[in-house]
């Protein structure tokens, strides 16, 4: 393992990389566990998606020959960011960094001396740490760890494991390719993606907090939490994993051919069965068929205005 501040060229290239949209304020801290890590051989791709803040000045700031510096001068997302990003990997591995979260300085170096150990591995991820605004850890996120225990759990949710901290062969992203467009702006591309990824050789969690997990009013998990987005997440949930084991019958999945009908159909089948089973009362009914609504028509208004009187009214 190469640690010295000469960079072994025979050793493999990591290629890490951060989409960044509106985060001066943890950005710098996200940059420096990076630049900080025991293993060195690594390109640092930060793409800022149309940033209104500092955000794209602080990164300029940094003044070493590993970091490439990308732009969008209009946001376009995280999903189209990623992808982008994706693309311009030269590495034999990639890691994901977020923004504004925290990597162990041994993150890289541990990641990597697991691919050498197991050649089937595709996709690797850790134990982390939930720290909040200040960056104090408040709480601790264990996961199973071993490849089978993984994708027994996956057939019945989504993949155990936590996007923002994980490595995986550029190999495998060539297989699987990159983010489904259907999620543009919806979340759970991620999810979808890894789970495609995982078809393509073995998973597994570092049983070690290799990464700090920022959680803030703006970030997606607290906005998963809150109580009125709950039957939008539970058939996003329903959805990935109906289509990934659609996958392990080697059928298309409906997310790969973006075939809406079928997702409408699925989505209907499931909120029925959901009535059947008086798993929701007739305002949690409707109420989730707005959802289902504005998922593929996106500038329904008539269904925003009529969520959000829902949403108020059940505060």
């Amino acid at each position: 393992m190469v640690l010295s501040k000469e960079v072994d060229m025979k050793s493999p290239l990591i290629s890490v990389i951060m989409p960044a949209f509106n985060v001066e304020q943890y950005i710098g801290l996200a940059i420096e566990s990076i630049l900080n890590q025991t293993y060195i051989n690594f390109e640092f791709l930060i793409w800022d998606d149309g940033s209104l803040d500092q955000t794209y000045n602080i990164v300029m700031s940094y003044n070493d020959p590993r970091i490439k510096v990308f732009k969008n001068e209009v946001n376009q997302g995280n999903l189209i960011t990623t992808n982008s990003l994706f693309n311009e990997c030269s590495g034999e591995y990639v890691a994901l960094q977020d923004a504004d979260d925290i990597s162990d300085k041994k993150r890289l170096e541990v990641f990597l001396e697991k691919f050498k150990i197991n050649s089937k591995l595709i996709l690797i991820g850790s134990y982390y740490n939930l720290i909040d605004s200040e960056g104090n850890t408040y709480e601790c996120g264990f996961l199973p760890s071993e490849n089978e225990q993984i994708k027994k759990e996956m057939e019945q949710k989504v993949i155990p494991i936590l996007y923002p901290s994980i490595m995986f062969k550029l190999e495998g992203y060539k297989k699987s390719g990159g983010f489904k467009y259907f999620f543009n702006r919806k979340g759970y591309a991620d999810f979808d993606w890894m789970a495609s990824l995982s078809l393509h050789g073995e998973v597994q969690n570092v049983k070690l907090p290799l990464y700090s997990y920022r959680k803030h009013r703006f970030s997606f998990t607290a906005v998963n939490k809150k109580e009125s987005l709950k039957g939008f997440f539970q058939y996003m949930h329903f959805l990935l994993s109906e289509a990934h084991n659609d996958r392990l019958k080697s059928k298309i999945d409906f997310f790969e051919t973006n075939n809406v009908r079928e997702m409408k159909k699925r989505i209907s089948n499931y909120l029925l069965l959901k009535a059947k089973s008086n798993f929701w009362d007739r305002k949690e009914i409707v109420f989730s068929y707005l959802w289902k609504s504005i998922i593929f028509n996106p500038r329904n208004v008539d269904s925003y205005r009529t969520l959000l009187y829902m949403i108020r009214k059940r505060r």
